[in-house]
């Protein structure tokens, strides 16, 4: 299967629980599955006004991509 872009609907972890790799292990089994499966490309939303979303998905290596902003 050669896909073009795999979507990731939304990861969410209760603040108490932020800063132990919860958030980080769902990402990071998507990206193995789009990898596996020949996907180019993860599709993801996120708010930019949440302090702790961007840190997370940039540390994942996500970048913002302005064609896709709606």
């Amino acid at each position: 299967m050669n896909q073009e872009l795999l979507a990731l609907d939304q990861v969410s972890v209760h603040p108490e629980l932020a800063r132990h790799g919860i958030g980080n292990a769902p990402l990071e089994a998507v990206t193995a599955l789009a990898r596996q499966r020949g996907y180019t490309s993860i599709c993801g939303t996120t708010f930019r006004d949440v302090i702790f979303n961007a840190p997370l998905y940039a540390a994942m290596g996500c970048v913002e991509d302005p064609t896709r902003i709606q």
